[in-house]
């Protein structure tokens, strides 16, 4: 069964807050937060992203080449900045921050990409018994 904005709490909410866009489509649920950080905190963020980043990896690598390129950063959640946009970010979805992952920046130069992937884990493989053992599935990627 498909979740959907009428099921799911977290959709539900952000379809009920002013100024959030939802993005017709019947294939999935994806929200448009505008002006979600100042300018002055995105290039503060922008620059924690590219001190602090390396080449990005893959949970289920298949070995398929170049599949992604692009870079990470792991950011430190005891950074302010980090802090603020990860209780923001609680409190725009619902979730609590003890069910949130730590955040990560990601960076994309021209020509690099993440090919077509899902950010769940596929259940009954390792992948999904290593990084959803403690912590459950994923259930929204912000």
């Amino acid at each position: 069964m498909k979740r959907g904005v009428a099921s799911d709490p977290t959709a539900r909410r952000l379809k009920s807050e002013a100024g959030i866009q939802r993005v017709p489509s019947p294939r999935l649920d994806l929200f448009v937060v505008r002006k979600f950080l100042d300018e002055a905190d995105g290039a503060a963020l922008c620059e924690l992203i590219d001190a602090n980043r390396r080449p990005s990896t893959i949970a289920d690598d298949q070995g398929i080449a170049q599949f992604r390129t692009s870079e990470t950063c792991d950011l430190d959640p005891a950074n302010p900045l980090v802090a603020r946009v990860q209780l923001r970010l609680s409190q725009l979805t619902g979730i609590p921050l003890s069910h949130a992952e730590p955040l990560q920046g990601q960076r994309y130069a021209p020509g690099q990409e993440f090919r077509p992937h899902t950010d769940t884990f596929n259940p009954g493989v390792a992948d999904f018994l290593l990084n959803c053992a403690e912590a459950g599935q994923r259930s929204w990627t912000a």
